[in-house]
């Protein structure tokens, strides 16, 4: 058996989609995010993951920093940083009451509205996933 070269620690992985962000602090997450105890048990979430356009990456962050347009219902949201890990910059979660509060803000926001369209022009790429959550 031929012993492996001495020298510095080779990489241990060849990539990883474990990502640690920043965001608010704990108390603040839970209280949005409904795991507080004082919402409703049921809730929707809208988690995305963004990339900037090069050189676009403080605009991306304002424009995901937004509030939505729409009045009809709440969302609460939070707007994460990435530290390490996937390929993406940014981590929005979006919290809705229901499904029917979620059907009531795409309604009245078709396509995002003018708020999605700004993000669009600083974000090279974008993914969404629509969860409920279940406890």
């Amino acid at each position: 058996m031929t012993p492996l070269p001495q020298g510095p620690e080779p990489a241990t992985r060849a990539w990883h989609d474990d990502t640690f962000v920043s965001g608010p602090a704990w108390p603040e997450f839970q209280r949005l995010m409904g795991l507080s105890g004082d919402q409703p048990a049921i809730a929707v979430y809208v988690v995305g993951v963004h990339r900037a356009v090069p050189g676009h990456r403080e605009q991306l962050a304002q424009a995901l920093s937004q509030p939505g347009p729409s009045a009809k219902v709440t969302v609460n949201s939070l707007l994460m940083t990435h530290l390490e890990g996937g390929a993406w910059q940014f981590l929005t979660l979006d919290r809705y009451n229901s499904w029917q509060d979620f059907g009531a803000d795409r309604t009245a926001n078709p396509a995002g509205g003018k708020a999605w369209l700004n993000a669009r022009e600083h974000s090279a790429y974008h993914t969404d996933t629509i969860a409920d959550r279940v406890w």
